[in-house]
C-alpha cells in the first residue's frame, strides 16, 4: 500500500462525528457565513467575505490555548441543547468592525487590548445580529434559540467543559477589505451529541435551487442593494522615474500606455468588470458601457 493511502489515526481520541455529520455542518456553517457576510457588508458599507475554513476535533485545552489573549470570547447558551458554546472573533476583526461602524475605513491595525465600554456595547450589538443568523442556519435540524451570556477577554478564566473534553471547532475566514482574521465556534461534544442522529440522516428540508429562491436569499439580497462599492474609470498608466516626478511643474505631460481611441477599465472596488468610453452627460463626467470583463479575462 502507497505512503499516500496512510492516514494518521489517535486510538486515544477517536473522531466523534462521521464524515456525513461534518458536511451536514458544513451545510449548516456554510449558510450561517453568507447571512453573515450579508449583514456585515450593510453594516460596514463594503464587501466582506466569509468563509468555512475547517471543521475539526479538538480538546477544549487546545481550543483555550489558541485563542489569543485578550480576545473577544462569547460565551453562548444554545437552548433548547443543554450546554454553552463559545464564539472568538479575532482582535484584528473586532478592531475593524468598530472603526468602521463608526466612521473610519477599517485601516490595518496592530491593537491589541480590552475592549472598552463603548466597544464592547458596539461589538454586544454585532453579535446579537450574528446570533441570529446562526439561529437561522440551523433551522430544519434544531430550533435553536442562542443567546449572549458574556463577552469574556481572557479564554484562560472561562471553562465550559472540563479541558480534556473533546469539542467541535469550527473556523471560519473573515475579509473585510484588506483586513483578515477569523471566527471561531467551540462546540463542546455534549451538546452535539443529541443531535447526531439527525446530522447523519439529515435531508436538508430544502433544495439548493429553494435556498437560493427562498426568504433568506430574499432578504440577503435585499441587504446587498444598499452596499456601497466604490466605482473608478481608469484613464490609463505610466512608468515614472522618481527623479522626474519630483521635477514635475504644471503644464508637464505625462504620456500614457492607452490610445486616445481605446476604452477605459472601470473598476468596481478593485476588480476590472466593464470597459467603457469617456465623455459627459450635462455638466457631469461620465463613462458609458461597452462591453462586460469575465472573471476569466474575456468579453462578453
Amino acid at each position: 500500500m502507497g505512503g499516500s493511502n496512510i492516514k494518521e489515526y489517535d486510538f486515544t481520541r477517536p473522531d466523534k462525528l462521521s464524515k456525513e455529520q461534518i458536511r451536514s455542518l458544513q451545510l449548516i456553517y456554510e449558510g450561517f457565513s453568507r447571512s453573515v457576510s450579508a449583514f456585515l457588508s450593510t453594516q460596514l458599507r463594503g464587501i466582506v467575505e466569509v468563509h468555512v475554513i475547517s471543521i475539526s476535533q479538538s480538546t477544549y485545552e487546545e481550543f483555550t490555548n489558541s485563542c489569543a489573549n485578550p480576545t473577544t470570547l462569547v460565551l453562548i447558551d444554545m437552548t433548547p441543547l443543554k450546554g454553552e458554546a463559545a464564539m472568538e472573533i479575532q482582535p484584528s476583526i473586532v478592531f475593524t468592525i468598530v472603526d468602521r461602524l463608526l466612521g473610519g475605513k477599517g485601516e490595518a491595525t496592530d491593537l491589541n487590548r480590552e475592549l472598552t465600554d463603548i466597544e464592547l456595547s458596539m461589538i454586544k450589538w454585532v453579535v446579537n445580529h450574528i446570533l441570529d443568523s446562526l439561529k437561522v442556519s440551523w433551522e430544519g435540524t434544531v430550533e435553536l434559540k442562542p443567546r449572549l451570556i458574556s463577552i469574556e477577554s481572557n479564554p484562560q478564566f472561562t471553562q465550559l467543559v472540563p479541558l480534556n473534553d473533546i469539542v467541535i471547532l469550527i473556523i471560519l475566514e473573515i475579509k473585510i477589505g484588506e483586513i483578515e482574521g477569523k471566527l471561531s465556534f467551540c462546540l463542546p461534544f455534549v451538546i452535539i451529541e443529541p443531535l447526531s442522529l439527525k446530522l447523519s440522516g439529515e435531508k436538508r428540508a430544502r433544495s439548493e435551487k429553494e435556498v437560493l429562491d427562498g426568504p433568506s436569499s430574499l432578504k440577503i439580497k435585499q441587504s446587498l442593494n444598499t452596499v456601497k462599492v466604490p466605482i473608478i474609470a481608469e484613464l490609463g498608466r505610466a512608468d515614472v522615474v522618481f527623479s522626474d516626478l519630483l521635477n514635475m511643474q504644471v503644464g508637464d505631460v505625462i504620456k500614457l500606455k492607452r490610445k486616445v481611441s481605446d476604452d477605459l477599465i472601470l473598476k468596481v472596488g478593485r476588480i476590472p468588470k466593464f470597459k467603457c468610453r469617456p465623455g459627459i452627460m450635462g455638466t457631469n463626467i461620465a463613462v458609458q458601457i461597452n462591453k462586460v470583463i469575465e472573471e476569466e479575462g474575456g468579453e462578453v
